[in-house]
């Protein structure tokens, strides 16, 4: 008896497996985009639901300390899974665009929040901007360690200290006008309680301002 299999059953059995094997990875590839795009719907949606409680905040303004807290506690989590997102996809990633930009008019938001209470509630908290940029790798290395620094000091001063990172080059309106109003004409560049731009180079430089 001839055992020998025929060529065209050993091609046919080839090419179902390829097949199979392109379907499954087909199917892994979409289930992975579909779930990255869930994962910006969802935080697209917590940022717009924390720009409207931020808006209601200010509309209703209150010196009751607890609201502050609470703000600051619901922006640190946006901010936080931002950061997480940029990690999974790249801080430069063309998917986060829309996301930081909007992330970025509910920090103006917090800022807002935080710049009434000192004004009428008698609060010292210190407020930073920090415009950044990752278009080049030395600008990010530069950033980066400024980022080091700032964040350095609001561990030291968590309930003192409020910091506001900006993208330098997202195409905002925000950005734009508040790069204009603090006059920053290079990144990185900190803006400490609405001074003049600087550099830091030392923790000592941020808390000679406390």
């Amino acid at each position: 008896m001839d055992s020998r299999v025929h060529p065209l059953s050993r091609y046919l059995a080839s090419f179902l497996l390829a097949s199979v094997a392109f379907v499954v990875f087909f199917a892994f590839a979409y289930g992975v985009a579909y779930l990255n795009y869930e994962s910006i719907g969802q935080h697209t949606n917590l940022i717009a639901s924390s720009v409207e409680q931020f808006e209601h905040v200010l509309v209703n303004f209150s010196c009751d300390p607890a609201v502050h807290l609470a703000s600051s506690s619901r922006f640190d989590l946006v901010a936080s899974k931002l950061s997480l997102l940029e990690k999974r996809f790249g801080k430069t990633d063309s998917r986060l665009v829309s996301l930081k930009i909007n992330y970025s008019d509910l920090e103006y938001r917090h800022f807002l929040i935080t710049k009434r209470f000192n004004l009428e509630c008698a609060s010292d908290f210190m407020t930073i901007f920090f415009f950044y940029s990752n278009q080049n790798d030395a600008l990010e290395r530069r950033s980066e360690r400024i980022g080091f620094i700032l964040t350095t000091l609001q561990r030291i001063y968590p309930d003192k200290v409020m910091i506001y990172s900006f993208d330098a080059d997202l195409n905002s309106t925000l950005i734009r006008d508040l790069k204009e109003a603090h006059g920053i004409d290079s990144v990185p560049a900190v803006v400490v309680n609405g001074g003049e731009p600087f550099v830091p180079s030392y923790l000592a430089e941020l808390e000679a301002y406390l």
